[in-house]
């Protein structure tokens, strides 16, 4: 998978290129580790620039606040990939610096040339994909194994399935908006959604430039409507395909769900083969819960200071 995009400059690296300026100031601390308003504005430019949003003065502080936390959570998993020996080579660097490009509809050597006219440092950049390759890494060697599924969860799913099915399975993709540290984070989710069902926004620039990277390797699944909460149970079965729902507010986030695909079910409890297929949605469910509370916990036995 690897779907790493040009919005994850490396936070780290970036004062380099600022070092004399007398404009930084620091934005969070985040366990010893400084991310800058130079960072922030750095992130915030190339969103512009893959995306092709422009941010107002009634958006600008929201956009600034989302993405500050997004740097506070990169942090995060930098540090704790740093604690464990996973060697990411060279190679495998620069295979996701080439999809990117590709991705960009750039060749390496043009997308080079982007880089260096926009002041990033292509070795920091390639520094923080290794990092993003190393955090997979901790998904995939730290977190993985502790995941397991009984005969017994899988005979129950059949059994919910068949109480609570409405005929369809559903790809769908979510991306969220904390409303912690950002009060004004509904007008920034209203524009987005604005924007995406006027198609003027493809949602997956919103994953790429908002969304919280599980470093997951498996691909997405088909799920049932019974697998999502109930906020979005009531949004996805009113969507056409390639549609998304207004911003739904879930206790202390916005969140906007976008309907990629839909199928009528294909249950089958004697068939051998899908019993494999319950076996993976189980697993990749149990997976997303573990990375999402392995990064809560992260980060509330983290030292971070909120400083602007």
């Amino acid at each position: 998978m690897y779907k790493i995009i040009i919005a994850l400059i490396v936070s780290y690296y970036s004062i380099i290129f600022s070092a004399f300026s007398s404009d930084i100031e620091i934005s969070a601390i985040v366990e010893g580790k400084i991310i800058t308003n130079y960072d922030i504005d750095q992130r915030i430019k190339i969103i512009s620039l893959t995306s092709g949003m422009v941010f107002n003065q009634n958006t600008i502080g929201t956009v600034r606040k989302q993405v500050r936390e997004l740097l506070i959570t990169e942090t995060l998993q930098y540090l704790e990939s740093s604690k464990y020996s996973l060697s990411i080579k060279d190679d495998e660097v620069d295979r996701v610096f080439d999809s990117i490009a590709t991705d960009n509809k750039m060749s390496r050597k043009s997308f080079e040339d982007f880089l260096y006219k926009r002041n990033i440092d292509i070795e920091a950049f390639k520094g923080q994909i290794r990092n993003s390759l190393n955090w997979q890494n901790v998904i995939l060697y730290k977190i993985r194994p502790l995941i397991s599924i009984s005969d017994y969860e899988i005979a129950n799913y059949f059994e919910s399935i068949e109480d609570g099915a409405d005929g369809y399975e559903y790809l769908v993709d979510i991306v969220s908006f904390p409303i912690s540290h950002n009060k004004g984070v509904k007008k920034l989710v209203s524009k987005i959604y604005d924007k995406v069902s006027k198609d003027e926004l493809e949602f997956s620039s919103v994953i790429r430039d908002f969304g919280k990277d599980l470093g997951r390797k498996e691909k997405k699944i088909w799920k049932y409507k019974k697998d999502f909460q109930q906020e979005v149970q009531d949004a996805i079965v009113n969507l056409a395909i390639g549609d998304v729902a207004s911003p739904i507010k879930i206790e202390d986030s916005y969140y906007l769900v976008y309907l990629v695909n839909k199928r009528p079910s294909l249950v089958n409890v004697e068939d051998k083969n899908y019993k494999n297929e319950i076996y993976k949605k189980l697993f990749v469910q149990k997976l997303e819960k573990k990375v999402k509370s392995y990064l809560k916990t992260l980060k509330q036995n983290s030292f971070i200071e909120y400083k602007s």
